[in-house]
């Protein structure tokens, strides 16, 4: 057996995973890609796997929905039948009537985290784009639904201090 039959062998037996199926054959995670770049019928071996892992974790998860869980039927439901008015939409609406105080130029971004200062350099790019928008940015068409979060918790810890300094 080959290298490249043990490994996808491997691949399927861990379901997809790159890093424990190239230390069972011993190869390098590059050897991998060269793989996939170089031999098309290794790289649709890959493809045809991932699909059989899909449609194999598809199947347990309806067969779950079908033993009574709710969870599973909800996402199966949000994630499936999207077209069918299944879904959670998410709306953040930041309205603002005069120039607000801190724009992204000027804000104060040294008490934020990594984790914060990654949103608003995503943010920031998006702006950068197109620097003569009217109305600001849509927030929801870039944001994940945990990065409005962080947004948020920022936009709200701005006010209170804002708020501080009123006093």
């Amino acid at each position: 057996m080959t290298d490249k039959e043990r490994f996808l062998k491997n691949y399927s037996r861990t379901y997809g995973n790159i890093a424990k199926s190239c230390k069972s054959v011993g190869i390098a995670r590059n050897t991998y890609y060269n793989w996939l770049k170089d031999d098309l019928d290794f790289n649709q071996k890959i493809k045809d796997t991932v699909e059989s892992i899909r449609d194999n974790l598809e199947t347990l998860a309806f067969e779950r929905a079908k033993n009574n869980s709710d969870r599973m039927i909800i996402f199966l439901l949000q994630t499936k039948f999207k077209d069918r008015g299944y879904s959670i939409s998410k709306e953040v609406v930041i309205e603002t009537v005069e120039e607000p105080k801190n724009s992204l130029d000027n804000f104060n971004y040294s008490n934020l985290t990594d984790e914060e200062l990654i949103v608003f350099a995503k943010i920031k790019r998006e702006a950068d784009k197109n620097p003569d928008r009217r109305g600001g940015l849509d927030l929801n068409a870039i944001l994940t639904d945990s990065e409005c979060l962080i947004m948020a918790k920022v936009c709200r810890r701005d006010y209170e201090k804002s708020q501080e300094n009123d006093l």
